[in-house]
C-alpha cells in the first residue's frame, strides 16, 4: 500500500522470505531490524511493547543472536564488493553482533549509538577481497625476499617468490574468501 501511495510500485520489488531463502541478485544495501530481544530479557519488557508486537517479532529466543548469525554468514553472498549490511541490536549486544560480522570476514563493522547514547545499530561494509589483495600482492612484489607462503584470512593464499607476489586460491572470487 505504501509503495502504491508512493508511486513505488515499479521501483520496489518485494519479496517474502525466510531470512534469505528465497532472496535473489546482489545487492549494495541490506538492512534488517530482526527480532533481538534474549529470551532472559523479556519479562522486563514493557507490557505496551508484548501486548503489541507478535512474539516472532520480537525475540528468537535463547541469547537473541540467532538472526544475527544467519545474517553474518549469509549476507555476503548477496552483497557487491564494497556492499554494506545495517542491523538494529539490542543495547546490550553490540560488541556480539559486531564480533559475529567481523568473524564472517566483514570489514569496519561500527556500533552505532541511538540518541540516548545506547548501542542500537551494526553498519559492516563487505569489503571487495580481490582488490585488497591484489594491492597488497603489488606492496609485497616490491619486496626482495626470498621463497615463502603466507596464508591470509581462512585459505587465501599469498605466494611470494624472491621478489615476486601472487595471489592464488582455487576459485578466487568473494564468496569463497570468508568460508
Amino acid at each position: 500500500a505504501n509503495a502504491a501511495q508512493h508511486k513505488l510500485e515499479t521501483q520496489i520489488q518485494f519479496c517474502q522470505s525466510d531470512w534469505f531463502q528465497d532472496v535473489q541478485g546482489v545487492f549494495d544495501l541490506i538492512i534488517s531490524n530482526p527480532p533481538y530481544i534474549a529470551e532472559h530479557e523479556l519479562q522486563d519488557l514493557e507490557r505496551d511493547v508484548i501486548n503489541y508486537d507478535p512474539m516472532i517479532a520480537l525475540s528468537p529466543g535463547g541469547d537473541g543472536l540467532d538472526p544475527y548469525r544467519i545474517i553474518a554468514s549469509q549476507a555476503r553472498d548477496y552483497l557487491r564488493p564494497n556492499g554494506r549490511v545495517i542491523v538494529e541490536i539490542g543495547h546490550l549486544q553490540g560488541r556480539d553482533v559486531q564480533s559475529l560480522f567481523a568473524d564472517a570476514g566483514f570489514a569496519d563493522a561500527r556500533i552505532l549509538q541511538d540518541l540516548n547514547g545506547k548501542d542500537r545499530l551494526i553498519v559492516a561494509k563487505y569489503p571487495d577481497w580481490a582488490d585488497f589483495f591484489g594491492k597488497i600482492a603489488e606492496f609485497l612484489a616490491k619486496i626482495t625476499i626470498g621463497s615463502c607462503i603466507a596464508v591470509l584470512n581462512k585459505g587465501i593464499k599469498l605466494m611470494l617468490d624472491a621478489g615476486r607476489a601472487d595471489v592464488h586460491h582455487a576459485n578466487f572470487y568473494r564468496k569463497s574468501l570468508v568460508r
